[in-house]
């Protein structure tokens, strides 16, 4: 069992970091059409 957990948490985590790279993206997207805009 804690094989398991130990592949678990490391999805986890791993799904955590894509959340974050990705939210990251989106708000690279979202600033630069906001700058746009103001340009």
């Amino acid at each position: 069992m804690p094989e398991v957990a130990q592949i678990a948490s490391m999805t986890f985590v791993q799904l955590g970091r894509q959340e974050k790279i990705s939210n990251i993206i989106n708000w690279k997207y979202v600033l630069g059409d906001r700058f746009s805009e103001h340009n």
